[in-house]
């Protein structure tokens, strides 16, 4: 059986904001699944803050689910992950009635088959998450709170929940690209390669992404 944990009475994201709210879920979540007499699976955080639609909203590509706060979120999202050189390989560049919806989808799995093409890594059952979160503060305290150490990434990828948190304040092509890559190395592998070679495959990625 799988339970989630909602706090009756308010708003939870306009009250909180997303971040906060992705912690308290941690929270509770840890404390369930430390108790003798749970019965229960605790469904990992961001899975959980999915259940809540007062949270924000879904957008689902053929490979990721992006989940975001704000519809400006999105649009800044869009707007600072350019392809640049790599327009050509979006089918549909061309179409000047295309939304931003359909804008992040297509531009999202292009840049997913690229990255898959760089590595010749082809899994098939690749299926992940990305948080888009205001700022860079924001995927720092929720890292800090995962795995008890100070960073100052703008982003990061969490194999146990499948899922990048992106700072879309400040990501770019190269560092979504590099996300990416160990997106793809999570999932193409039966036992995951050390953290070095993980690093090292996914600044190969960045580093050819225009090749």
């Amino acid at each position: 059986m799988e339970i989630a944990i909602p706090i009756p009475g308010f708003n939870m994201r306009k009250t909180l904001g997303i971040t906060t709210l992705i912690l308290m879920i941690m929270m509770a979540g840890e404390v369930l699944a430390g108790s003798k007499n749970a019965q229960v699976r605790v469904v990992p955080a961001v899975e959980q803050a999915m259940l809540y639609p007062e949270i924000g909203y879904e957008l689902k590509t053929q490979y990721a689910t992006i989940i975001y706060e704000k519809e400006e979120q999105l649009q800044q999202f869009n707007k600072r992950v350019s392809l640049g050189s790599l327009s050509y390989l979006n089918p549909k560049r061309n179409k000047n009635s295309i939304t931003v919806v359909d804008k992040v989808k297509n531009k999202l799995d292009v840049i997913v088959e690229r990255v898959k093409t760089i590595l010749d890594m082809f899994p098939g059952d690749l299926k992940f998450r990305i948080m888009l979160l205001p700022s860079d503060a924001n995927i720092q305290k929720i890292y800090r709170y995962k795995y008890q150490k100070s960073v100052d990434y703008i982003a990061f990828y969490s194999p146990e929940e499948k899922t990048i948190f992106i700072s879309v304040n400040d990501i770019k092509l190269e560092v979504l690209a590099h996300e990416l890559a160990h997106v793809i190395l999570d999932h193409y592998f039966a036992v995951s390669p050390p953290v070095k070679i993980h690093e090292v495959l996914a600044q190969f990625v960045e580093n050819h992404l225009k090749d």
